[in-house]
């Protein structure tokens, strides 16, 4: 038993168990969850009813329509498996030294991550429409590293690659990740004088994906119906418009709630700060933010406790609501000038900060993974359930902070998160957190 506790693969032991642990708490046959068991058609003839009058989501569309059709139990220890795996393919993509203790911390970060998210449209229906497309998109990006590194890949690993990458195309949000991912790296490639075909075809496949995306009836009819529903004034936007609802609502998510990754990510750049320029000023030069922060999300809480309606579920507290609601829920979105700028400076003000600790490609590195993951989101504006959809729209924007807290702890501060003191606080921390979102769950299920 000790020798297994001192291997670098225990911590994902540990995350699997707690992880099972945690989905004896949901509830089952709860949002679609209960229309995809309810179905009892062919699958092919519902496949096709699917793509003609709502979704071009094919592969999971299936996986759902059989997923919801399961033991409960036999999904959970699945998904189990599937989650305890993205931590994995974290760890081999971006953990390359002091693998022990830095897979603690994967595991730290993946159980504070808010999983009650997952459970917005049903626990079954958000995993397999989010979270299984988030696991085949990491596998994908680490068979490209290994391409990138010169490794040859074996012929289950191409068909398992390429079967992944036809599953996360098959949503809208990974499709756009991978494709502007694929010519990052093309583009890279050029430059070093490097050719792969598989990275071509990759990107021609991702094209294909965004193509059917746009052209099937399904996703059409759908768009109507949720403008009547959710956001009736949505049809009047312009582009531009549409734009502008991606950007600030993404921002000010992060800059309106009580989001443990996201101060995580803050307080990790602020000791990575402090301890390379060594000055008090640059350590206040987080201040800013994090006055707005907290002044944001204090207003929030309050709104929160003492406003009638003011639920875990809304995602934006009453305050934040009237905001929104004033300027882009029944006036233009283009006349909202001053949240435009609030969203754009916040960027800018994390942009800049990266710089400032890490060297170049670092920040480059580190930049393109927020600037992917906040892309992800943006890209909901297009959507009139840009709102509706709630947190789970989220999910990469929260996984690229993720990412990035990962590499900026292995890069300078693994020696302040190994003495004892922060040990103790990590660990107490992470607890209390799990326990945090293991509450969540009963209270967003009612």
């Amino acid at each position: 038993m000790k020798k297994m506790i001192k291997k670098e693969y225990f911590p994902f032991i540990l995350l699997a168990i707690l992880t099972l642990i945690m989905h004896f708490f949901m509830k089952q046959g709860f949002g679609d969850d209960t229309y995809f068991g309810r179905v009892n058609s062919n699958l092919l003839v519902f496949l096709k009813q699917r793509y003609l009058s709502w979704s071009s989501r094919m592969l999971p569309e299936m996986l759902v329509y059989l997923a919801c059709k399961v033991n409960f139990f036999i999904w959970m220890v699945f998904n189990t498996i599937v989650y305890t795996s993205i931590g994995i393919l974290l760890s081999k993509i971006f953990v390359k030294t002091n693998k022990r203790e830095m897979n603690y911390l994967v595991c730290g970060i993946m159980l504070v991550y808010p999983y009650y998210h997952m459970g917005s449209a049903g626990w079954v229906t958000t995993s397999v429409f989010y979270l299984y497309p988030l696991f085949c998109l990491l596998f994908c990006v680490l068979k490209t590293q290994k391409i990138m590194n010169n490794k040859k890949l074996s012929l289950y690993e191409y068909v398992l690659y390429f079967l992944s990458l036809l599953y996360a195309t098959s949503t809208e949000q990974p499709a756009v990740i991978l494709f502007l991912l694929f010519i990052i790296i093309l583009t890279d490639m050029y430059v070093k004088k490097r050719q792969h075909p598989m990275v071509w075809l990759s990107l021609l496949v991702c094209v294909v994906q965004l193509v059917i995306i746009i052209t099937c009836p399904g996703n059409k009819v759908r768009t109507i119906a949720e403008t009547a529903s959710w956001f009736p004034l949505y049809s009047e936007f312009s582009l531009f418009d549409k734009l502008n609802i991606g950007l600030y609502s993404t921002v000010l998510h992060f800059f309106a709630s009580y989001d443990i990754i996201f101060i995580l990510f803050l307080f990790v750049m602020l000791l990575l700060m402090r301890r390379k320029h060594k000055t008090v000023k640059a350590a206040l030069f987080f201040l800013p933010p994090l006055i707005c922060w907290l002044g944001l999300t204090f207003f929030n809480g309050l709104q929160r406790l003492f406003i009638k309606g003011a639920t875990v579920g809304t995602g934006i507290s009453p305050f934040i609501t009237g905001i929104l609601d004033s300027v882009y829920r029944f006036s233009v979105p283009s006349k909202s000038l001053w949240l435009s700028c609030f969203s754009l400076a916040a960027i800018v003000f994390v942009i800049y900060a990266i710089t400032l600790v890490f060297d170049k490609k670092k920040s480059i590195a580190m930049i393109l993974i927020l600037m992917l993951g906040f892309a992800s989101r943006i890209l909901m504006g297009f959507s009139p359930t840009v709102y509706a959809s709630g947190y789970r729209t989220y999910l990469y924007m929260y996984f690229a902070f993720m990412i990035c807290t990962i590499i900026s702890i292995n890069t300078d501060l693994l020696r302040v998160f190994k003495k004892k003191y922060m040990t103790v606080l990590a660990s107490v921390a992470c607890a209390v957190l799990y326990a945090v979102n293991i509450f969540c769950f009963l209270l967003f299920q009612g």
